[in-house]
């Protein structure tokens, strides 16, 4: 059974993590940044969008968040302690099981350098640092909006 099928068929969304969701449930997104600043600015800007927000701050406690339960969106740095983002970046791809979740990288990293290092696993969306919140905003929507449609990759 597609994914459109099975969203027709029980009239639930499923989620871009593959979980279903209600129609009035919030998107869940994770914020992974190791700069608690960065972080907090995140998460009170998307909880004011309606967005329900977690955060981690190292890769360690993002594995963690996204063993319990599953994003909807990442938006996450490459640079992580204890864990480094590719490798958060690299077990999401993998341990989502065919589902893709949405992932955002904003990090301060030269383009290139993303795109080399994350060749394996890339993310939907590469925003460089310093960047406005508008700009970041409209891409999570574009991202949540495309996994509601069903599968694809944004060349970010």
């Amino acid at each position: 059974m597609t994914r459109e099928s099975a969203t027709v068929i029980t009239g639930v969304p499923v989620s871009s993590s593959g979980t279903r969701r209600e129609p009035t449930a919030r998107p869940r997104i994770l914020v992974i940044d190791p700069d608690r600043v960065t972080a907090r600015t995140f998460q009170l800007t998307l909880r004011r969008r309606g967005f329900d927000v977690k955060v981690a701050h190292d890769g360690l406690q993002a594995l963690h968040a996204m063993g319990r339960q599953r994003p909807d969106l990442v938006v996450m740095d490459l640079r992580l302690p204890l864990v480094a983002g590719v490798d958060v970046l690299r077990e999401l791809r993998i341990g989502d099981a065919g589902m893709t979740t949405p992932v955002v990288v904003y990090t301060a990293e030269d383009p290139e350098t993303v795109r080399r290092i994350t060749r394996d696993c890339p993310p939907d969306a590469l925003v460089r640092k310093p960047a406005p919140a508008r700009h970041i905003i409209t891409r999570i929507e574009a991202l949540l909006a495309a996994a509601d449609r069903g599968p694809g990759r944004f060349d970010g």
